[in-house]
């Protein structure tokens, strides 16, 4: 789930850490499993939800490279891509 953000709350996250004696590092653990979660979300919701995640990251010309690169035991020429390396 998004939030909107304020300059406000991140001030007064960052103050907190600082009164912990926190840093960046100390947050790489609770990104990758909030990241993991979303992931998680994202593929039980099915096709649709992926793609549409997939679409808004990558260009459509990265998306179908990694499509049939996902095709067991196929080369790209195969299906009129580029020779793969």
């Amino acid at each position: 789930m998004n939030y909107i953000v304020s300059n406000a709350q991140i001030a007064a996250m960052t103050e907190l850490m600082e009164q912990l004696g926190l840093n960046a590092r100390d947050l790489d653990d609770l990104v990758e499993n909030e990241k993991h979660t979303e992931a998680s979300d994202l593929n039980a919701e099915g096709i649709d939800s992926q793609l549409n995640y997939l679409i808004g990251r990558l260009s459509e010309e990265e998306l179908e490279a990694d499509l049939r690169k996902s095709i067991p035991g196929a080369t790209s020429m195969e299906f009129g891509g580029p020779p793969t390396t």
